[in-house]
């Protein structure tokens, strides 16, 4: 069975931006830890529910926010003790985001990736 890696589609980086959310339930405000063109693993004190699908604006400092509805794809609500290892977040999937927020999100990523050393391209082709 392929784990998460192998099934992603686009290259994801370590970027935290904040983020609101607006569930079914509750507003909450919350922050990426990891993001890709077609996804996000992001923090909150609240966590909507497992196949949820929800709006948020996620913000990028000092520019105008990206529109983004997403379905929640998993849930962890346990977190190790000291939180140093799986803090408690949602990973969630885009389902409707504009092609230019799109794009803008793989920029970002590309950019922080080359900024880290990384070339995501060449550890695709080792897969």
């Amino acid at each position: 069975m392929p784990n998460h890696q192998e099934r992603r589609q686009y290259p994801r980086a370590e970027i935290k931006w904040p983020v609101n959310l607006w569930t079914t339930q509750a507003h909450m405000k919350g922050e990426t830890r990891n993001i890709s063109a077609g996804g996000v693993y992001l923090e909150s004190k609240m966590l909507p529910s497992k196949d949820e699908i929800f709006n948020m604006a996620i913000k990028p400092y000092h520019l105008r926010p990206l529109n983004v509805t997403a379905k929640v794809a998993w849930v962890n609500m346990y977190a190790s003790l000291d939180n140093k290892f799986t803090p408690h977040g949602t990973g969630a999937l885009f389902v409707k985001i504009s092609d230019e927020d799109r794009q803008f999100i793989s920029k970002a990523v590309s950019d922080h990736l080359k900024a880290e050393g990384i070339d995501w391209r060449e550890e695709e082709s080792e897969r």
